[in-house]
């Protein structure tokens, strides 16, 4: 089965929330519980969220490092590196609650294309006439 990378993220995103949602509420249920282990699936879906977090963190440095962007952009592009930062040790801690040993960013070689995309630059802003809102929707004006 093949995925594209916005799938593999949005399906990350997706179930990381999940985990740590469904985490945070069961351990507001319990005082002290001995944790079972997890089954095999959901240490590979976590797992899988490790390389998101890694994935999404070197590709906010790359967008920092470019400095290309205003400094309102770069402000909201280290803010996003934090918050994924966070998100990772999150996630790494349920795999080391595992006994399990999560990825590092030195374990992953990540590489992007080099120059211009293939498609004009107006493709991937808002239409003439539109305002991007803060969630990245774009509204007419």
């Amino acid at each position: 089965m093949t995925i594209s990378r916005g799938q593999f993220l949005s399906r990350s995103a997706k179930g990381g929330a999940a985990v740590l949602v469904a985490g945070a509420t069961l351990s507001q249920l319990v005082d002290t519980a001995d944790a079972a282990a997890l089954p095999l699936g959901d240490t590979a879906s976590i797992r899988l969220l490790v390389g998101a977090e890694l994935l999404a963190s070197d590709f906010y440095t790359q967008a920092i490092d470019a400095s290309v962007t205003s400094k309102s952009v770069t402000k909201f592009l280290k803010l996003a590196y934090f918050n994924e930062q966070e998100h990772y040790v999150s996630i790494a801690g349920i795999l080391s609650g595992e006994g399990v040993t999560a990825a590092v960013s030195n374990d992953v070689t990540y590489t992007y294309p080099t120059g211009r995309s293939h498609r004009s630059s107006r493709s991937s802003r808002s239409p003439r006439g539109s305002k991007r809102s803060s969630s990245g929707r774009t509204s007419a004006r």
